[in-house]
């Protein structure tokens, strides 16, 4: 019978097997902020998309009035064209005008397919029809509070997913250069090599006497291993992996400063936002006025019932770029509130 039991177990190896081990370790942090970023991503876009569904659906129904006046400012000058009163461009300008908003209609039915489209691949459902929402949810643009370019920044330095990652990259390229480092030139990982054996004709604690053969042996040894040449291969492999280091640190910073373009760039674009919708607000104001003077002039005999029902189209349209407005707005909102957020 011959047996042999060994043990070989290092004792130094300048870092290596710790920096191996905080290596995976790093690269399982980075798949996990990986996963954080893409359920950001997707709740961002669902936040969008929901929300844009719920003002293409208010311009939906704007462009139906919208609709309902031009057909008859359509017939009226039709009919004014007939008596002679206007000229055929003129009757051409009001089915042209008409005819831009049947346009106008089936752009945002396009639109709207394309929303539950992407709702749909999104969600994982097979079919989202737009009685499925419950929009409770919508706040206000005026319930809407943006903080600072600072606090957006400093939150996300601490928590965004992407900049995680791209701080692990750098955490991993650090390590791997401590590890190529280990494997240098006149490094010898130390060792320690343990055998503990037996030979002999009886079975060993089971037969009797079988320790009085004397055939039980144990050696100890302690064991060096380091390169001294290899032609430079170890040298170019410190330099190459010193150089994705540099890459990493490069990608990281310029992660920051795109992270601080974007919010701020965001900021500007939420205020040009609040400030165009402070805008076509005051326009419809204005319409309304014209809208109640046109229609005391026409009841009184003195005013023309198309202009009546252009001021009526102009306070729609005006209600329509206030929604498209506020679609940009949220998509900005969302956009940056998810650099700042993170998920779980």
């Amino acid at each position: 019978y011959d047996f042999k039991f060994v043990i070989e177990q290092p004792i130094f190896t300048w870092g290596k097997i710790n920096n191996a081990v905080h290596l995976y370790e790093t690269i399982s942090e980075t798949k996990k902020f990986n996963i954080q970023k893409s359920k950001s991503e997707i709740r961002t876009k669902i936040n969008i998309y929901s929300h844009t569904l719920f003002y293409l659906h208010k311009m939906e129904e704007c462009l139906a009035q919208q609709q309902e006046h031009a057909h008859r400012l359509v017939t009226i000058a039709e009919e004014s064209f007939q008596n002679g009163f206007i000229l055929s461009a003129d009757l051409l300008n009001a089915k042209i005008s008409a005819k831009k908003i049947d346009v106008a209609v089936a752009e945002l039915n396009e639109q709207k397919a394309q929303v539950f489209l992407e709702l749909q691949h999104l969600s994982g459902l097979k079919k989202i029809d737009y009685d499925d929402f419950d929009f409770s949810f919508v706040k206000p643009i005026d319930a809407i509070e943006v903080s600072s370019q600072e606090n957006y920044y400093k939150k996300a330095v601490e928590i965004n997913p992407g900049l995680q990652m791209l701080t692990c990259l750098k955490d991993i390229n650090e390590l791997q250069v401590k590890i190529k480092k280990g494997y240098g030139y006149f490094k010898p990982d130390i060792g320690i090599h343990l055998e503990l054996g037996y030979a002999g004709s009886r079975f060993p604690f089971i037969e009797k006497d079988w320790y009085g053969e004397d055939g039980i042996v144990f050696t100890s040894s302690l064991a060096f291993k380091s390169t001294l040449f290899d032609g430079g291969k170890v040298r170019n492999d410190i330099n190459k992996s010193q150089e994705e280091l540099n890459k990493a640190l490069f990608q990281y910073q310029d992660g920051l400063n795109n992270l601080d373009q974007f919010i701020s760039e965001s900021i500007l674009k939420l205020e040009l936002n609040k400030r165009n919708i402070e805008y076509y607000r005051l326009k419809q104001e204005n319409d309304k006025e014209q809208i109640t003077l046109r229609k005391t002039q026409f009841d009184a005999g003195a005013g023309a019932e198309k202009d009546y029902l252009q001021e009526k189209i102009n306070l729609n349209t005006d209600l329509i770029n206030e929604y498209k407005e506020t679609i940009d707005f949220y998509k900005n909102y969302f956009s940056l509130e998810s650099v700042a957020r993170a998920e779980e």
